[in-house]
C-alpha cells in the first residue's frame, strides 16, 4: 500500500471518528424528563387533586364532576384491568383510578405528554404507553353505558317532547306548523400535515378555509345532546353530502318533524321542509310568482331561524371546548383520528346526561319561560 493511501485511509478514519464524536456529543445535549426529577405517583399532584373530591377541580379538568367520575370508573375498571390480566413484572404504580384520569386530563386539554408526566409522576414512555392502553379501554367502556349513546330519536313521543322544548323557546314554528326537534351543522377540524399519500391530502384540503381539516356533522337536540354525526368525512366534502344518510333519517319522520341548519343545506321540495334554514340575500325578490302571503311567510320563517339557529354553534363550541384535544391538529391517519372523534362525541354526551352542564339545555329545559324574547 503505498503512502499517499495510507494518508487518504488516515484521513477518512480521522473525519469518520471526528463525526462520531460529535454524533455522540449531540446525543449527550438531548433533553429528558427522567425518573428522579419527579415526584413518585403515589404523590403526584393528581393524587392530592383526586383526594379532595372537589367538584369544581374534577370539572376543570377532566370535564366531569367527582360523582360522575365514580360511575364513569365503575365500568372504566373492569375494562382497564382485563388489559393488565396477563401482564407480567413489576406492579404498576398507576391503578385504574389513576389511568381513568390520565386520559381525561389528556382528552380535556391541550397540554403536551410532559406536561402530564408532571402531573402523574410517570416518565413520557410510560406516559404515552398508558395513555394508548387509556384511550381504547375508555371508549370500549363509553360503547357499553347507555348514557354516552348516541342515538337518532324514532320514538314520537321523544319527538315530539323536543320540539315542545323548541315551541316553548320559539312558538312561532308551532303557528307555522313545523316541528324542529334538533339543530344541525357541520364542524371542521384541523388535520396535520404530515402526509405521505398526496391523494389523501388533497381529499382533506379544504379551499375555503386554506388548510387540512377533516369534515363532521352534527345534530344538537334542545336537552343538549349529540343525536346523530356523521364523523371523519374528508375536508373536501361540503356539509350538503356529509349530511346524505341524515336526508334518509328525516324521510322516515312523520311530515312535520325537522332540522334547523344554515343555507349549506339544498332546498330540494323533498328537504325544503325538512332543514329549515334562513334566507340567502335576495331570495324573496329574485324568486319568480311569489305572492305577498308567501313572501311574509317566508320573511317571518326567516326571523324565526335566525332567532334560534345560534344554538348548532353552541353545541360545536361546547364540544370543542370540553373536549379541548380537538383543537389541535388531529392525526394525519384516518383510523387514530376517528377513535378520538368517537371517544370525544360519547363523552360529550355522558357528560352533558350526568352534569347537566350545558348551554343548549340551560336555555331550552332549564330557562324560565318568561326570560324568552319572543
Amino acid at each position: 500500500m503505498t503512502i499517499a493511501k495510507l494518508r487518504t485511509l488516515a484521513a477518512s478514519s480521522l473525519l469518520l471518528l471526528l463525526l462520531l464524536i460529535r454524533k455522540r456529543a449531540s446525543i449527550r445535549k438531548r433533553s429528558y424528563l427522567v425518573r428522579r426529577s419527579l415526584q413518585h405517583p403515589r404523590l403526584s399532584a393528581w393524587i392530592r387533586l383526586y383526594r379532595a373530591e372537589d367538584d369544581g377541580s374534577f370539572l376543570a379538568t377532566m370535564g366531569v364532576d367527582v360523582q360522575s367520575f365514580r360511575t364513569l370508573l365503575q365500568n372504566f375498571r373492569p375494562v382497564y384491568d382485563s388489559f393488565r390480566r396477563d401482564r407480567r413484572g413489576r406492579s404498576a404504580h398507576l391503578t385504574a383510578d389513576d389511568i381513568l384520569g390520565l386520559t381525561l386530563h389528556y382528552i380535556n386539554s391541550t397540554m403536551k405528554q410532559k406536561s402530564l408526566s408532571e402531573i402523574f409522576g410517570i416518565v413520557p414512555s410510560a406516559c404515552s404507553d398508558l395513555l394508548r392502553k387509556g384511550r381504547l379501554a375508555l371508549i370500549i367502556c363509553l360503547r357499553q353505558m347507555p348514557s354516552s349513546e348516541i342515538v337518532w330519536p324514532t320514538e314520537r313521543g321523544k319527538l315530539e317532547e323536543y320540539a315542545q322544548l323548541i315551541h316553548r323557546r320559539q312558538p312561532g314554528f308551532r303557528r307555522l306548523g313545523y316541528n324542529p326537534i334538533g339543530f344541525v351543522d357541520g364542524l371542521n377540524l384541523a388535520v396535520s400535515n404530515d402526509y405521505k399519500d398526496s391523494d389523501i391530502q388533497n381529499a382533506n384540503w379544504n379551499g375555503w378555509l386554506q388548510q387540512s381539516v377533516c369534515s363532521n356533522l352534527l345534530v344538537f337536540s334542545p336537552t343538549g345532546e349529540i343525536i346523530f354525526c356523521r364523523l371523519n368525512g374528508p375536508g373536501s366534502w361540503h356539509d350538503a353530502m356529509m349530511a346524505e344518510p341524515l336526508y334518509r333519517c328525516l324521510e322516515q319522520l312523520a311530515e312535520t318533524f325537522c332540522l334547523i341548519g344554515d343555507s349549506a343545506f339544498p332546498s330540494t321540495n323533498a328537504l325544503k321542509d325538512r332543514i329549515l334554514k334562513p334566507l340567502k340575500q335576495g331570495a324573496v325578490t329574485d324568486s319568480n310568482h311569489v305572492g305577498v302571503d308567501s313572501a311574509a311567510m317566508m320573511l317571518t320563517m326567516h326571523q324565526l331561524v335566525l332567532s334560534v339557529r345560534q344554538t348548532a354553534e353552541w353545541g360545536n363550541a361546547a364540544l370543542v371546548g370540553t373536549c379541548g384535544r380537538l383543537q389541535l391538529p388531529l392525526h394525519v391517519e384516518s383510523s387514530r383520528r376517528l377513535e378520538l372523534l368517537e371517544l370525544c362525541t360519547r363523552f360529550y354526551n355522558f357528560r352533558v346526561r350526568h352534569t347537566g352542564i350545558n348551554q343548549i339545555r340551560t336555555v331550552y329545559v332549564d330557562g324560565d319561560e318568561s326570560e324568552f324574547n319572543f
